[in-house]
This record gives C-alpha cells, structure tokens and sequence, in this order.
C-alpha cells in the first residue's frame, strides 16, 4: 500500500475511521511518538485504561502479548487501540529456527486478517524489506512516512511573532 501523508492520517483519526493496522516509519521519533499519541488520543481519556495498550518490542517474549491485546473488545469504546513501540523487534525472529519460523506464519496470518475492532499501530525503526513478514506487512497495512527531522522542520516553518 503507498504511504498516506499525516495529513490524510489525520482526518482518518479525526473522523474516528482508522484502518486495522498501521506502520510509522522513518528516522523522527518525536514525530512517531507524536502520531502514536494521536491514535491514543482517539479514546477518551477515562477509558484509555481499558481501550488504550501500549507494548515495546523490546519486552515481548513473543507475539502472544499482540494477539492478545488486539482480541481483546474495545470497552465503551468504539475501537481497541494497540500501539507496539520498537515493533521491528517483534517483527524480525531473534534466532532461526522452527518456533521461528512458526511465530513468522502467525504475525503473518495476522497482518493478513487484523481484528476488525482494533487499530494496531506498529512503531518501526530500520525495517529489513526483504523479509516476507515485512514485504507483507508494507502491502497490507497503512504506511505512515515520519521522515526525518529535518523534513518535519521543512514541514513546519517557524513561527514570528
């Protein structure tokens, strides 16, 4: 899928239709984190207890906390938001092997059929695109380019006063 532009994410968040899966990338990590914080925002702040999780990739055993998250219904919300930081972690297998190779076909078959009442949102630094997870995933989840800092200074000119 081609990249959207955070404008067009914008208006998606802003009208409450988000899409199932969603990948930031790109070198700026305040702008990644200010997206992911966008996306929290979409529920309200009394129920992001409950509609709202936040998982690092660097912590996760497995993909299990995923999938678990992701099933899990929203609560008096509309949709359940899980936003994984450090998502290149998860995605890419720590060591080769058959239990590898299993958990690739499990993130596989997810990234294929997202739950529908949740907006997954991976935070990603340097993906390796040859991988067959990561191809899958670039084809079919929402691609949010966060650039570089110096393209979000070019975005943003400053202010006078």
């Amino acid at each position: 899928m081609p990249p959207i532009s955070r404008a067009a994410l914008r208006k998606q968040i802003a009208a409450g239709e988000t899409g199932p899966l969603y990948v930031l990338i790109g070198d700026d990590d305040s702008e990644k984190s200010a997206v992911a914080t966008e996306f929290t925002e979409m529920v309200e702040e009394g129920l992001r207890a409950f509609s709202v999780d936040r998982l690092y990739g660097a912590e996760m055993k497995d993909a299990d906390d995923l999938f678990d998250a992701a099933a899990t219904l929203p609560m008096m919300a509309p949709r359940r938001i899980v936003i994984v930081f450090d998502a290149e972690r998860l995605l890419i297998p720590k060591r080769e092997g058959k239990a590898a190779d299993a958990e690739q076909e499990r993130l596989e078959e997810f990234v294929s059929h997202p739950p529908a009442h949740a907006t997954v949102v991976l935070v990603c630094g340097p993906l390796d695109q040859r991988r067959r997870l990561v191809k899958l995933l670039l084809k079919e989840a929402q691609i949010v380019d966060c650039g570089t800092i110096a393209d979000s200074m070019d975005a943003e000119p400053p202010r006078t006063t």
